[in-house]
């Protein structure tokens, strides 16, 4: 149907999960791990260096957490030159 948009590839996502408490995990498809706010960015570019040159980083933060939080996370994937970062918000019910 031409026109409609696609989700890309689920392999191609690594999403960077932050929770209302602050705590940060980067999961890909390879698994889920813990990661502090200044390891963030090189966890994800590493993980980025592995991938298509479409794959992408999305930051979803619970909607709770202070706009800056989230600011901080973009800020820690720009420096370590992550390419493609997304935001999506994460419902204080939802995991």
């Amino acid at each position: 149907s031409a026109g409609k948009s696609t989700k890309p590839p689920v392999q191609n996502v690594a999403h960077v999960l932050i929770d209302k408490d602050g705590s940060v995990r980067l999961k890909t498809p390879n698994g889920e791990q813990a990661v502090t706010l200044q390891e963030l960015g090189l966890a994800a570019a590493s993980w980025q260096s592995g991938q298509p040159e479409d794959s992408a980083v999305m930051i979803q933060a619970d909607k709770a957490l202070p706009y800056e939080t989230v600011v901080n996370a973009m800020g820690e994937l720009q420096k370590a030159g992550v390419k493609r970062v997304a935001l999506g918000v994460k419902s204080a019910a939802g995991k």
